[in-house]
Parts: C-alpha cells; sequence; structure tokens
C-alpha cells in the first residue's frame, strides 16, 4: 500500500493539479480506490484538495502547484468569477465593505479567497486576501484600505510613520486562541448534548468558527452545520451567510451565539430560513 502511495504522489508532484480519474488510470486502479487514498494522503498533509470542483471532483496538488489552480476559473460560476476577478485585481478586501453577494461569494471561493482577522488598535476585522499574495504585502495594503497616510515632508519621517501605523495592524493567525467563558460555555452545550465535532474551521480566531458535527437522535446520528459567533447582536447578514454555508454543504444548520438576534434575523429564521435552529448560549 506504501509502495502505491508513493507512486500516487510522484504522479501528483509531477503533473498536478490532477483529477482522481487520471490517477485511477495511471496506476491502474480503480477510480473509487484512487479517491480513497488520495483522500488518506491529503490527511497525511502530503498533498492538498480544491474546494472548486470539475464536474463531481476536486483536483489534488502539492507544495508549490498552487500558481496553477487559477485554471478553475472556468468552472466557477459567474458571481464566483466576478468576486475571483475583484479580489485578483485589490488583493485585499475588507469583508465589512463588501456588498452581500460579494461577501456571501468569497466564502464559497475557498481556493483563491483567504480569511485574514486583524487586529486594528482593540477592535477585530476581517479581510480576504488573494491567495498568491506574499506575506510583506500584506500590511501595507490593509494600511492603504484603512486610510493610513504617509507623511511627504522627509524620507525618514515617512517610513517611522508607515511602519508605526504597520505595527497598530495585527493579524490574529500569529496569537494563539485564548480561553473565553462563551466558548467554554459552547463546549458544555455540545458535551451535554452529545454532539460530536467532526471538523471545524475557524473564521475568526477567539470569536468565530463553523464546524460539521454529529447530532444524536432515535434513529440514529445527524450530521449538521455549526456555526458559532462570539457577537453581541446576531443580524440578517450574519444568519443569511451562514445559511448560505450550511446550503453549500447541503446540511441542516445549529447557530449558537452569546448575542441576541436582531428583529430581521428573527423575521428571516421564521420566515425563510425554516430549519435553522438558533440558541443563545
Amino acid at each position: 500500500m506504501q509502495e502505491l502511495k508513493n507512486k500516487i504522489y510522484e504522479f501528483v508532484k509531477e503533473n498536478g493539479p490532477v483529477l482522481p480519474v487520471q490517477v485511477a488510470k495511471h496506476v491502474s486502479i480503480d477510480v473509487i480506490f484512487a479517491s480513497a487514498i488520495l483522500s488518506e494522503l491529503v490527511k497525511e498533509k502530503v498533498i492538498f484538495v480544491s474546494n472548486t470542483k470539475i464536474g463531481n471532483s476536486p483536483v489534488y496538488y502539492v507544495n508549490g502547484q498552487k500558481e496553477k489552480l487559477v485554471f478553475l476559473y472556468k468552472y466557477l460560476n459567474e458571481k464566483f468569477k466576478k468576486a475571483f476577478e475583484i479580489l485578483k485585481e485589490k488583493k485585499i478586501i475588507r469583508d465589512s465593505s463588501c456588498e452581500p453577494w460579494l461577501r456571501v461569494a468569497l466564502r464559497q471561493i475557498k481556493d483563491f479567497a483567504k480569511p485574514l482577522s486583524v487586529r486594528i488598535g482593540e477592535k477585530e476585522e476581517l479581510f480576504w486576501k488573494w491567495y498568491l499574495l506574499p506575506n510583506e504585502e500584506i500590511k501595507p495594503l490593509i494600511a492603504k484600505i484603512l486610510g493610513f497616510k504617509r507623511e511627504e515632508k522627509k524620507e525618514k519621517e515617512t517610513k517611522k510613520d508607515e511602519k508605526k501605523d504597520e505595527n497598530k495592524i495585527k493579524t490574529k493567525e500569529k496569537k494563539e486562541i485564548k480561553s473565553d467563558t462563551f466558548f467554554i460555555n459552547v463546549e458544555s452545550f455540545l458535551a451535554n448534548n452529545k454532539i460530536k465535532i467532526l471538523n471545524q474551521n475557524w473564521i475568526r480566531k477567539n470569536s468565530e468558527f463553523e464546524a460539521i458535527v454529529e447530532v444524536p437522535s432515535s434513529i440514529g446520528s445527524l450530521k449538521y452545520y455549526l456555526r458559532v459567533k462570539k457577537k453581541r447582536k446576531i443580524n440578517d447578514a450574519d444568519i443569511s451567510l451562514a445559511f448560505s454555508d450550511a446550503q453549500e454543504k447541503k446540511l441542516p444548520i445549529i447557530f449558537l451565539s452569546n448575542g441576541d438576534l436582531t428583529n430581521k434575523a428573527k423575521f428571516l429564521i421564521k420566515e425563510r430560513f425554516k430549519g435553522l435552529i438558533f440558541k443563545k448560549l
């Protein structure tokens, strides 16, 4: 088996991004078996898998092949293509400045839009970066978006001001998740209801994450999409985006928060997003 894994890895390394059918043909095995081995290699973090699919299949690739993923552009729907083009051009986008359709689209083109949780002073905001953007370009671009001005009188003063402004921007990616009463309550809620997390992804560290969970029932375990958000007020945009993400995964949704629903959010849950389970902790 290990020999077969190595053979598949070498094929992906030389030809990636590739489809499971190409791998199956190369090593002369069934497509389903090839997909299973590819999934194991992904779990082992030897190779990576795309979020965008060609037909019903993703593509697989290794480090150094990310640039080649742009060919998946033609397989996106029109709104996602538009979001792709906007992000590629701007390189960094502030989530709060996006129109609703763009906010939803950026959350779906995960191969190309990478979330960046940024602390600006005491406030935390979500930005999206183009997936090929070098790390050294992030802070200057965010500083520009936020309107930090440069002094033009002296070169030395300018550089000092830029450093001061950029130092105000700290990405949460570099910080560990701290203990928090709300998230302790979340853990207790899940444990008390015997809800098991299958996989988890932080959207904004220390404030928001999504997960696929198993919920026990009289007919066996059921899969749900779980959204957990630490926020004083949960508005219609919060609910809409979470519901959209759940629909994308074709799963019912549980939304946990420490905040209260706005009237518009309550209306959406009652009239449009029936089946969405909201629980304040």
